[in-house]
């Protein structure tokens, strides 16, 4: 004999369907939204910290421009194989450069003019001397031959909060260049045994050196 179902009973077994296929949905679901999201996270780039932010620090080609262009005073140092010293403790103004040489020998006056050439101060007189830089390259202590003599080279770079430090290194000398967040600070050049220093302050600043003093 046939058992008939009860109508409550057909209704609890077709609600029990139900929640069966709308929990199945929603498993179904989650998992594709899960498997989505992985992808995107998969595909999409790493971000990149740098660790040293140079966004603070004006541009190394501005840098250069403005040492090349303004006026400033220097400390310029030679430093030989045989334990000499060479100071040059100057200004660069107007395109003029003057200051005091001092080495084994003593201090003189003297005076870099338009025409390139240098000149002894002796009692207000001007006697034109022929080795300044005691028979040293003064190439590497003029600005503009530095700056295009490197343009092309490759360097390494170095920087922290507050200085920039760039590395060069070619065939017959290594430059080292230091710089603040807006100025050149030091340029080092390494030739051999020799060691050419120069160190400049007051960027944009017109200074005469007092020679009286």
């Amino acid at each position: 004999m046939d058992k008939k179902i009860k109508p409550s009973t057909k209704f609890g077994i077709w609600m029990f369907v139900i929640v069966v296929l709308i929990a199945v949905s929603f498993v179904k679901e989650n998992n594709e939204n899960h498997i989505i999201d992985n992808m995107r996270l998969n595909n999409e780039p790493e971000e990149i910290i740098e660790e040293n932010d140079n966004n603070d620090f004006k541009n190394y080609e501005v840098m250069q421009s403005n040492l090349r262009e303004n006026n400033y005073e220097y400390v310029f140092t030679i430093n030989a194989s045989n334990s000499n010293k060479y100071t040059y403790t100057g200004t660069r103004c107007n395109g003029l450069e003057s200051g005091f040489k001092e080495d084994q020998d003593g201090v003189i006056k003297y005076i870099v003019g338009y025409d390139k050439k240098a000149y002894k101060v002796v009692n207000d007189e001007y006697i034109e001397i022929d080795n300044l830089y005691d028979g040293f390259d003064g190439n590497y202590l003029i600005i503009d031959k530095i700056f295009n003599d490197l343009s092309d080279v490759l360097y390494e770079l170095d920087m922290n909060d507050n200085k920039a430090i760039y590395k060069y290194n070619l065939d017959d000398y290594n430059a080292i260049i230091t710089t603040s967040k807006e100025n050149i600070e030091t340029i080092n050049i390494t030739k051999g045994e020799v060691i050419y220093n120069l160190e400049f302050t007051n960027i944009g600043n017109c200074t005469k050196i007092n020679f009286d003093k």
